[in-house]
């Protein structure tokens, strides 16, 4: 196992463990984060929407995967029934150099929601007997400590071919 994936793995595991003792996990003792370093390419692409959309650009090398964020992601992803090692899935798949990256569009025109898919078409992911495709959310945020801005991880998903179709930006599929 990569240690990346390791790291994921870990920290979806820790927040889970948390969660079922009824721990707020924003009043846990110190939790691991970490960063998923994007590609050249992948950091090429962002600053290729940020100069599309007009967004102020980001030498932001990294997006920052933390306690809090998987907690979100489990809390909404438990409750559709898949497993805690599911989860791990995802954004194993989602954090990866094969991602491809897309403007959430949903957001498009509104200020301060600066947004953008990770999309691993390439992994597939199998629950129940459907095939998934790897969908993580990241925002650009203003500012962080340095005054310079960051890529934080928002959330993450099991996408279906039709929502795959959708974030590419390309017509439905023909029946």
């Amino acid at each position: 196992m990569h240690e990346f994936e390791e790291a994921i793995r870990n920290l979806v595991s820790i927040v889970n463990a948390f969660r079922q003792t009824g721990t707020n996990i924003n009043a846990a003792p110190a939790m691991p984060a970490f960063s998923y370093l994007l590609t050249p390419k992948q950091r090429e692409r962002i600053a290729k929407i940020c100069a599309k959309e007009g967004w102020a650009p980001t030498k932001c090398g990294g997006v920052e995967i933390n306690a809090s964020t998987v907690d979100h992601i489990l809390d909404s992803r438990l409750a559709q029934g898949v497993s805690e090692e599911f989860v791990a899935d995802i954004l194993v798949a989602a954090y990866n150099q094969f991602s491809e990256i897309h403007v959430n569009t949903k957001y498009k025109n509104e200020e301060n929601k600066e947004q953008a898919f990770f999309l691993n078409g390439i992994k597939k992911l199998k629950f129940g007997e459907v095939t998934w495709n790897a969908v993580a959310v990241v925002a650009l945020e203003n500012l962080n400590d340095a005054g310079e801005r960051q890529l934080a991880s928002i959330t993450a998903y099991h996408a279906d071919e039709a929502k795959v179709r959708k974030i590419k930006g390309l017509p439905k599929a023909k029946k």
